[in-house]
């Protein structure tokens, strides 16, 4: 199906420190493309090289064949990639469906002159948010929530409404950075069946994760990073008995989890 992302000899430093040194990455369109490494591998540098919220040294990055590197932040979401952060970033004092009426995107985009002058339009704009958030809210199952604060969520049911967010945006590619941490068993078994969803719909998922289980069961492709550097690439069985890859981060006593 080709490449959605194109990731060429991308370099970026920090004044003495080199994070990403000379990486390269193709993220195929509907695909579910993983990102591992050991912590200070660089992995969250490339996932915001991608979203434009650093820029890099060295390198060119595409999307949809589109050289992306001048663009802002903003204007890489409006050309559809969303994110998550590994920290979350939710509006705690409002509600769950008024975290995704925020961000959701919708095809009636009035100016500011126009809403304020024409409330009628404010009021259909504002509706068909509302829409595309309870949309979005019954397709991660958290529907029953809308009206719930966000500060009063349990840490899982925050991690998923962040993803549903991203989702909010029609994105056609969501980087999900460390989706699972903190989660327990049966979250992440959730977590998966929501990324599994989000796959179904046509959506390409790059994902950086240290939860090999979740890694293992869903992934189409793994790229390993270390010290800034890809080592390995490859299907999970492949990168799974990868003796480099086992070396710098699985472990020898690696041995893939059922989710």
């Amino acid at each position: 199906m080709g490449a959605i992302l194109k990731i060429e000899h991308l370099s970026k430093s920090f004044g003495g420190l080199k994070a990403v040194s000379d990486f390269s990455m193709d993220v195929e369109q509907a695909s579910i493309h993983s990102l591992i490494g050991p912590n200070g591998a660089g992995k969250t540098t490339i996932t915001n090289l991608i979203c434009g919220e650093i820029h890099q040294n060295e390198g060119n990055i595409f999307f949809r064949d589109e050289v992306i590197d001048k663009y802002k932040v903003y204007q890489r979401a409006g050309k559809g990639i969303g994110r998550t952060y590994q920290n979350i970033r939710l509006f705690d004092t409002l509600t769950v469906m008024e975290n995704l009426s925020i961000a959701a995107k919708v095809t009636n985009n009035y100016g500011m002159l126009q809403t304020m002058f024409v409330p009628r339009l404010n009021r259909a704009e504002q509706k068909e948010r509302d829409e595309k958030a309870m949309e979005t809210l019954d397709f991660i199952g958290l529907g029953h929530l809308a009206n719930e604060k966000v500060h009063s969520l349990p840490y899982g049911n925050r991690k998923v409404l962040e993803i549903g967010r991203a989702l909010a945006t029609d994105p056609d590619l969501i980087l999900l950075d460390e989706p699972a941490a903190g989660l327990n068993p049966s979250e992440r078994k959730g977590l998966t069946d929501i990324i599994g969803k989000i796959h179904e719909k046509g959506i390409s998922v790059f994902m950086i994760e240290h939860n090999m289980d979740v890694i293992m069961a869903i992934s189409s492709r793994i790229t390993v990073l270390n010290f800034g550097k890809k080592i390995a690439e490859g299907t999970p069985k492949e990168i799974r008995d990868n003796p480099e890859v086992i070396k710098a981060y699985l472990g020898d006593r690696y041995k893939v989890k059922e989710v």
